[in-house]
């Protein structure tokens, strides 16, 4: 590289030596290979970048795409004035980075020239824009898919070389979608219409989208070969939903008809709903020469499933079409000539020229000659070995049956006793044709050679490998034509599997071959079918063996055989079998519990009996639900959930009679399982379940409260206070009145004529309001509610919500889809972003607003490790960083691109979730910057994170003079540290004599609080006086991890009390319940119960918590 060139930007450096040539999907670019890869030789030397070089690279490839084509191309000729050298390709600088840039803020900058009247820029827009399907992009998406039929050129490049390697499905609005697809089917210009690229167009769309029928015929009469093929894939995804409209002439259907024809299943959908009419429809296809011959060739096929009626004159036209044709092969030949024969539509001579073998299979017995024998006795050394099915019916229909047996003695070891039947609409029909030819052929030739070959086992065989195939049919037609002729061979099939003294599962693939054997040969079959419920089923598949108790128990009492030989149950079993589990002992009930984890089973019962809307409590009626079905589905929700340590078995047999009883014993610590009732399903069935929803009203809010913001926890809420009003007004300890009755309080006080001219302070009910607003308790949905009061509330409300967070920087509403604020509608209350943001949700909103609430609103932001997305362009409001480590960090973190740009930042906050080995190079580097207002340093590491060198930051203090707080807000027992002024330790067990001695150094260190999470409220004594003989410090928290099984007595509280002021060293004591998931710390009294304690020399701090710890002085 010559001197001068040093000075090109980075964008210039990496990317000036690109080929035009863009071949994406195909090879790479830079060295050939024949695979999609970054090439090492250059692309992959971006990821060797440090952050600071990848984000100038960043810069400087979005300065100059920001700049004109004129200032463009300046640039080229100021630095690609050599000829030999290619100009760059910004198409495929553009594919490279985007790569790079998905966690970057930069990322939707990129996306806001999508109007541009510059083709470069416009085109690289598209690019970004069709990368991500980020919910905040939602309008760009809407605006590129109406653009693929206006920017036609641009995106003629974009299919030609940025191919997409997968489908993108952007969740388009209906309306827009129908808009762009009507324009295309209006458009009269021909030309327009080939330019448009229907594969990207078509991506674009949901997998489900609900095509009008009217539409797609439209679109399909456009005879646009790309367009067309598209739709005819999307009529095949959907034709269970597509609604033809009958009332139509199905010559309307005509063109979609047409293309269809190859798509056989599509040919069915039509015929089920047309019936006869559409036969004859398609019969003046067949003999219209104006149609492909590929196409009538494909409607032939169909004879039978149409029953076409074809007069006698069009015998000649339908020979030649047959067998005139190159594109017909040899054994669809048979089967035009099995469907037509009727009618003596194909003349034998010209199948025997086409293909000697289907002509020897075609051909009826009656119309052998000695020539044709003799024919086939030259051409049998050409597939007579190894036999099969097809080529022994052969012999024995050309043969007489004395030589014919002689062959087939001769060649028994060379027999094949498979055969691979088809489940495709065109050769079901025959194949099974075959197969009853076939068989009694066998059942004959048994009868003179039993004892020598059991060739009857082998024919079940064959039938089973049939019915197995059967069940892989989806179409009703063609199963109702099957059923059929198996119904009308019932004597048959029958005799068959009587000859064999084993089980064939594959009979009970399904309950209709086993019902049209019964509705055929009554007798016969009745009487095989229970003889297999004499026999051993072990090695059967469940459902087979489901199917053959499901059918026979219209004639037996088949419960017990249920019970005892069927493992996995299925709902119409449980429902149309079993009566009573308990009936059947120990057996009865382990089946039960064998299948509590049976999801197929639970989702066709809840869809079946408990089926609600997400908005409401189901009211179900009982009586609808059998007996055995309700307790099952009882037992189901109370074993998944419960606490109790008992055997399954025991309590399945303890309730099981008594199921009322069922949640007696359930103690209120049941939140450690309730996660289990928030999936969509089964939040379905708690519902509609009474005997749950009475256990769930009975338990404490810090049992329920986690659950409250979900649809499942508020439904429940309000339901809860129903319930309670019901009963007399029992209200359980600490719960609160739904919105419903706050707005009734409020409408009364509004209208009485004593308090109505009583005007509260302003200030004072802002600040009622914003004590409502902060407690997480408080459903979300009665927050919005509380605004609705008048329009002076609302604008209080919309103040507190858009310029608050509460002590760990969250939203007092939490925002799950940021893209849905729209703080410029006149009734959103927010009316900006809130103060608290992620990283995730900052980068994945559009482009205009990153900068507003980077660089002018933001107060705190929570960040994930990512190397290069930490750059900035200028200062922040930032006060508070979240850095959230989920992979094991491997070399020290260098925060300065971002902390440079935060003067105000006051606390940095590590959550972390692996091994750092790295923590102390990392603070070093951060107090290096010298941040003049950072106050505290804060660590949490989760679950039981161990690391084995400790944490220490002790020697911090020989290197700076001034230094923030150090806090460790949790951290697992016996890992040492050092250097901190406040530390939280998660324990298992209080060993005191272990603990003495692991921390009497790290414990010294500690300045001015030490908390324990602890189990149990035994230990809080003990860790009273640990704190207090060794390790004098005066502020002690001790926290219970989980919810007590036993609720505490005032009198455990008061002894506490007692030695907590026989300690000198402890001034400040907190203790509470807090877990880990839950949205606030719990009093382990109530406050009426703190009335009764002697709290000595301590006394109840003011708070403005509703629900708060009892901080003690």
């Amino acid at each position: 590289m010559k001197e001068e060139k040093k000075e090109i930007n980075y964008f210039q450096q990496y990317f000036g030596n690109l080929t035009t040539e863009l071949y994406i999907d195909r090879y790479c670019l830079y060295c050939g290979d024949n695979e999609v890869h970054y090439c090492p030789k250059e692309i992959e030397s971006i990821d060797s970048l440090n952050s600071t070089e990848f984000n100038n690279l960043i810069a400087t490839f979005f300065d100059w795409c920001s700049k004109s084509d004129e200032e463009v191309d300046i640039i080229n000729k100021q630095h690609y004035n050599d000829n030999t050298k290619k100009k760059r390709n910004h198409l495929y600088v553009t594919h490279v980075l985007i790569q790079h840039l998905f966690g970057s803020l930069y990322y939707n900058k990129f996306t806001q020239w999508i109007d541009s009247k510059s083709p470069r820029q416009r085109l690289i827009s598209y690019i970004f824009v069709l990368g991500s399907k980020s919910e905040a992009l939602k309008g760009y998406h809407i605006r590129v898919f109406e653009k693929m039929t206006e920017d036609l050129i641009l995106f003629q490049i974009f299919r030609r070389e940025m191919k997409t390697k997968d489908n993108r499905s952007y969740h388009l609005p209906k309306a827009t979608v129908l808009k762009v697809l009507e324009r295309i089917a209006n458009e009269k210009n021909r030309k327009i219409l080939e330019l448009i690229d229907y594969q990207h167009l078509f991506n674009m769309i949901d997998n489900d989208f609900d095509y009008p029928i009217e539409l797609l015929i439209k679109l399909i009469n456009l005879d646009i070969n790309m367009l067309t093929t598209l739709l005819v894939t999307v009529i095949r995804d959907q034709v269970k939903t597509l609604k033809i409209d009958t009332q139509k002439p199905i010559e309307f259907y005509k063109n979609l008809i047409i293309q269809i024809i190859k798509e056989l299943d599509l040919i069915v959908w039509f015929y089920e709903i047309f019936g006869d009419k559409f036969s004859k429809f398609l019969e003046g296809i067949v003999i219209d020469d104006t149609y492909p011959t590929s196409d009538r060739l494909n409607i032939l096929l169909h004879t039978k499933l149409f029953n076409f009626k074809f007069k006698n004159e069009m015998a000649t036209k339908i020979n030649s079409l047959i067998f005139n044709s190159s594109q017909t092969s040899y054994a669809f030949c048979y089967t035009f000539y099995k469907q037509l024969d009727e009618n003596g539509f194909i003349e034998l001579e010209k199948l025997f020229h086409k293909d000697k073998y289907y002509f020897f299979l075609a051909i009826p017995k009656e119309m052998v000659t000695n020539e044709i024998r003799q024919n086939y006795r030259d051409s049998m050394s050409s597939y007579s070995n190894n036999l099969d099915m097809i080529k022994i019916i052969i012999l024995f229909k050309i043969l007489d049956r004395a030589e014919a047996m002689q062959i087939f003695t001769s060649q028994l070891d060379l027999i094949s006793w498979n055969h691979s039947f088809k489940s495709d609409i065109i050769t079901i029909l025959d194949d099974l044709d075959l197969l009853l030819d076939y068989s009694r052929l066998i059942i004959g030739i048994n009868s003179q050679i039993d004892g020598l070959f059991n060739l009857l086992q082998s024919l079940t065989r064959l039938w089973s490998i049939f019915f197995n195939t059967l069940s892989k049919m989806t179409k009703p037609a063609i199963i109702n034509l099957v059923i059929d002729m198996i119904r009308k061979n019932s004597k048959l099939i029958v005799s068959i599997y009587k000859g064999s003294q084993s089980y064939h599962q594959a009979l009970f693939g399904n309950q209709q071959v086993p019902n049209a054997l019964l509705e055929g040969d009554f007798e016969n079959a009745i009487s095989l079918f229970r003889s297999y419920l004499k026999i051993d089923l072990y090695s059967a598949s469940p459902a087979s063996k489901s199917n053959l108790y499901l059918v026979m128990n219209r004639y037996e009492d088949v419960e017990r055989d249920v019970i005892f030989r069927v493992g996995k149950l299925y709902l119409a079993v449980l429902v149309n079998i079993i009566t009573d589990f308990s009936e059947w002992g120990q057996t009865g009930l382990n089946m039960m519990l064998s299948n509590i984890e049976n999801y197929q089973l639970i989702t066709n019962a809840i869809e079946r009996y408990y089926s609600c809307s997400d908005g409401q409590i189901a009211v179900v009626n009982k009586q609808s639900i059998p007996d055995q079905v309700y307790k099952f589905m009882e037992f189901w929700l109370f074993l998944n959930i419960t606490q109790q340590t008992e055997d399954k078995i025991y309590l399945i047999s303890k309730y099981y009679n008594d199921i009322t009883k069922l949640y007696e014993n359930e103690k209120p610590n049941g939140l450690t399982k309730l996660f289990f009732i928030e999936t969509p399903l089964n939040a379905k069935f708690c519902k509609s379940s009474d005997l749950f929803k009475q256990f769930y009203f009975t338990l404490p809010p810090i049992a329920t409260d986690r659950l409250v913001n979900t649809k499942l926890g508020y439904l429940l809420h309000l339901e809860k206070h129903k319930y309670l009003n019901k009963n007399n007004g029992n209200v359980v300890r600490n719960t609160q009145p739904p919105m419903s009755m706050i707005k009734k309080i409020i409408h009364h006080f509004s209208y009485d004529p004593i308090v109505r001219n009583i005007q509260l302070p302003m200030l004072m009910i802002k600040r009622i309001i914003h004590h409502f607003f902060y407690d997480p308790t408080i459903h979300n949905l009665e927050k919005v509610e509380i605004s609705k009061v008048s329009k002076q509330w609302f604008h209080l409300c919309s103040d507190i919500l858009s310029n608050n967070v509460d002590e760990r920087n969250r939203s007092y509403i939490p925002i799950f889809r940021y893209s849905k604020i729209n703080i410029e509608y006149k009734y959103s209350l927010w009316k900006n972003y809130p103060k608290s943001i992620n990283w995730e949700t900052l980068k994945s909103l559009p482009w205009n607003l990153i900068d507003i609430l980077l660089y002018g609103h933001l107060e705190c932001l929570n960040i994930s490790l990512n190397y290069n997305g930490w750059f900035l362009e200028r200062d922040t409001q930032l006060k508070t960083l979240i850095v959230t480590l989920y992979s094991p960090v491997e070399e020290p973190l260098i925060f300065d691109g971002i902390l440079n740009h935060s003067p105000l930042i006051e606390s940095i906050e590590f959550i972390v979730h692996s091994n750092w080995l790295y923590l102390y190079s990392t603070i070093e580097s951060i107090l290096s910057l010298q941040l003049p207002n950072l106050k505290d340093i804060n660590f949490y590491f989760c679950y039981n994170l161990r690391n084995p060198i400790g944490i220490h930051l002790n020697n911090l203090k020989n290197k700076f003079e001034k230094l923030p707080k150090f806090n460790i807000l949790s951290v697992f027992e016996y890992i040492s540290f050092s250097g901190f002024n406040t530390v939280g330790i998660r324990t298992t067990d209080v060993n005191i004599p272990k603990m003495i001695e692991f921390y009497k150094d790290s414990l010294s260190t500690v300045k001015d609080a030490i908390s324990f999470t602890i189990n149990t409220i035994t230990h809080i004594i003990p860790l009273i006086e640990f704190i207090d003989q060794h390790h004098p410090i005066n502020s002690l928290s001790l926290i219970l991890g989980q919810i007590p099984n036993i609720e505490i007595s005032i009198d455990q509280i008061q002894t506490i009390f007692n030695r907590l002021n026989e300690v000198t060293n402890i001034n400040i004591f907190s203790m509470c319940i807090q877990l880990e998931k839950s949205p606030s710390p719990y009093s382990i009294l109530s406050p009426n119960d703190w009335k009764s304690i002697n709290l000595g020399k301590f006394k109840y701090p003011n708070t403005i918590y509703t629900k708060f710890y009892q901080t003690l002085k």
